[in-house]
């Protein structure tokens, strides 16, 4: 049974029957010694049982290579609509590394490169690390000498708490899976991003973000792995699930928590009114004792006395505490910044210990002996993107990852048998290049490469490049060691090079592939450099497979194939609003896009967004001086533009221009008074026409 709400969703599996027992298992669940799970139980209280006496002196720390790697960017700064400002993000679960412990040990997956890290919980040494096949964005949870964790490449994971060696492994969703680009990573379709919750020997997840293609919840069995049941899913799923009242809630995004102690208070969880005066300083993580609540801040842990609020103890740290846990006798933290602290008894006796991962010497340059490679990449018309090498020779797999990190700016995905994965993970790691610039994927069976959407690769390597070109985007290179492809551009394909797609506003693209849509990618840009959608700016361009984004004041190069940034290039003065009564401000083609801002228009090169021309009203006309540019428009190898005058465009970005401009009848349109033609690549007039009054925008 299935039941959504406006924040979270409940669906009720084989605990039903049980609630009494779920309510015995939570309270279990938290000992002095342990936290099994993120935010300790299952009811996510981050209350522990822990005895921990004040003051706290610091007993070790260990800092990862790269910080976490949060899977969505920041809100956008206000929303004018509901007149609300200063937005906090909805979405932070994964914006620290989430830690747990049985006692003994500390563990806590990476969103940035993929592993999970086991830690002496006494020393803070590294114990071992386990590479999953994508980022690690949830806590795993601890039970019976295991860990138990999902990933975003879709599978659920067993490994041995003491040894780091996997005892099973196991796929979430069914059926053959589709890797796409997913918040700048090829991952699954179907990522698990809630974790693991465990009820007795049960363990309960979802998979997938997107309803309509698929998402999932599900239960298996601890011992071996196996799925019990797997049922659709009609919303998105990101964070820890948690029991209430017998029943899985999953948090969908939709409730924006900015402080763990408000969530606290939205779940149900009985906190002292004391306590819920905790200093907005202290918004991010939260743990519990009987007696004391720890909280963290931006730079900065305390700990409040559980019926005053007040501080009995603070201290510093570096970044913001998102994770805090106790354990009888310490506190330990994880920041943004990738940093994790133990504190403890002040009577501890030895100096405090830093355990710092660095990254070893550069890597060797590459011998050049690859040519087919150095010709690929130097007829790329841009060095953004992803790049797929399949191989089976570790020596001609890591020459060829190497003259792609030192010629490209791609992420590169190595696809490799099994027997060598772990020898390739651990170079790129050590390198510091793993997760963000270097992954392996584990090549189980020859039919592996099937897993990757088409058209995702700007670049493919492979051992027949026939067989890799579907992979690959219209003009990105398939390369084997007999030679180069590149991809033709399909017959179907449609551009949309003006705000109602072309110069003659149509509306029509002309593309013919509209038809059995799958998900391509998803991530970026996010909406934090966007124009709010209610002011009613233009539309995106999209132009051979490039997407022309018009933010505040900037332009941003997508990749339309897998999402890929190509560039940012700030133009002051572009962003107009209630467009619908103006007209389109952007233009472009096949080798340029063309932008007008105040009384100038420029055109910017389409792959890298290098300014090429700039057209100045003054300068092309003496009477122009006092006037501004209205519509940009190309018809062959001429620019078209419209002359209007000073202040008429809308740019205000309020609530106010949202009425007046956007949702209301029977307000002004913006007109010109002069048409004119340029020729493209230069700064003088064609022609110019004169209106004896307006010319109405289209």
């Amino acid at each position: 049974m299935l039941r959504s709400s406006s924040s979270c969703l409940r669906f009720e599996t084989y605990i039903r029957s049980v609630i009494l027992a779920v309510t015995l298992v939570v309270r279990a669940a938290g000992n002095e010694s342990s936290w099994p799970t993120q935010f300790h139980d299952n009811q996510r209280s981050g209350r522990s049982a822990a005895s921990v006496a004040l003051p706290l002196s610091l007993h070790w720390t260990y800092q990862t290579m790269q910080p976490p790697r949060p899977s969505w960017p920041d809100p956008a700064k206000q929303d004018f609509w509901n007149r609300k400002q200063d937005l906090l993000p909805r979405v932070t679960y994964d914006r620290a590394f989430h830690l747990v412990s049985d006692g003994d040990y500390v563990l806590f997956g990476s969103s940035a490169d993929d592993q999970i890290r086991c830690l002496d919980l006494k020393t803070g040494q590294l114990r071992w690390r386990f590479f999953a096949e994508a980022p690690i964005r949830c806590a795993p949870t601890l039970h019976q000498g295991f860990a138990f964790f999902g990933a975003d490449d879709g599978f659920l994971y067993s490994i041995d708490i003491a040894t780091g060696s996997l005892k099973w492994k196991t796929p979430a969703s069914v059926g053959p899976v589709r890797w796409i680009p997913g918040n700048g990573r090829i991952i699954s379709q179907f990522p698990v991003r809630t974790g693991v919750l465990r009820h007795g020997d049960v363990g309960y997840f979802t998979a997938g973000l997107f309803p309509k293609f698929g998402a999932t919840h599900g239960a298996f069995e601890f011992a071996t792995g196996k799925i019990l049941e797997r049922t659709p899913l009609d919303v998105t799923s990101q964070g820890p699930l948690e029991i209430r009242d017998g029943r899985i809630f999953a948090h969908t995004g939709r409730n924006p928590a900015g402080a763990f102690i408000a969530s606290l208070q939205r779940r149900g969880v009985e906190l002292s009114a004391e306590s819920r005066d905790v200093p907005s300083e202290y918004a991010y993580g939260f743990a519990a004792t009987n007696d004391l609540r720890f909280v963290g801040g931006d730079g900065k842990v305390a700990a409040l006395s559980a019926t005053s609020a007040e501080v009995q103890w603070q201290t510093q740290v570096q970044g913001k505490a998102y994770s805090l846990i106790l354990l009888d006798g310490r506190l330990l933290v994880s920041t943004d910044t990738g940093h994790i602290y133990c504190f403890g008894d002040v009577s501890y006796e030895r100096d405090v210990v830093t355990h710092a991962e660095t990254s070893s010497a550069t890597t060797t340059p590459d011998d050049g002996n690859d040519l087919h490679l150095g010709h690929a990449v130097s007829s790329l018309p841009s060095r953004h993107g992803y790049a797929l090498v399949v191989d089976d020779n570790v020596e001609r797999i890591q020459r060829r990852i190497r003259t792609l990190l030192d010629q490209t700016a791609m992420q590169i995905v190595a696809l490799v048998p099994d027997e060598i994965a772990p020898q390739i993970r651990t170079y790129w790691f050590e390198k510091g290049a793993y997760g963000q610039r270097v992954v392996v994927h584990s090549n189980d069976n020859q039919q592996a490469v099937q897993r990757y959407a088409a058209s995702i690769f700007n670049l493919a390597i492979g051992a027949d490049r026939r067989a890799m070109l579907p992979l690959v985007r219209p003009g990105g290179v398939a390369l084997d060691q007999a030679g180069v492809d590149v991809r033709a551009k399909p017959v179907s394909h449609g551009n949309w090079t003006h705000m109602y797609a072309n110069a003659g506003n149509t509306a029509c693209s002309t593309d013919t592939a509209v038809d059995h849509h799958r998900l391509q990618w998803f991530g970026e840009p996010g909406p934090r450099a966007m124009v709010d959608r209610h002011l009613r700016t233009m539309p995106s361009l999209c132009v051979d497979g490039r997407l022309y984004v018009p933010a505040l004041d900037r332009i941003i190069a997508v990749d339309a194939f897998n999402g890929s940034p190509l560039w940012q290039q700030n133009v002051p003065g572009m962003t107009r609003v209630g467009v619908l009564k103006d007209c389109g401000f952007m233009a472009a083609d096949a080798t340029s896009v063309f932008v007008s801002a105040g009384d100038t228009c420029l055109s910017l090169d389409a792959w890298s967004g290098e300014p090429q021309v700039t057209w100045s009203l003054s300068n092309l006309a003496a009477d122009w001086r006092e006037r501004e540019w209205g519509a940009v428009l190309l018809l062959d190898d001429q620019l078209i533009g419209s002359v209007t005058p000073l202040g008429a465009a809308r740019r205000t970005i309020d609530r106010s221009t949202i009425l007046e401009a956007a949702y209301s009848d029977n307000r002004p349109i913006v007109c010109s008074e002069s048409i004119f033609a340029c020729p493209r690549d230069a700064a003088e007039i064609t022609w110019r026409y004169d209106a004896d009054g307006s010319i109405p925008h289209p």
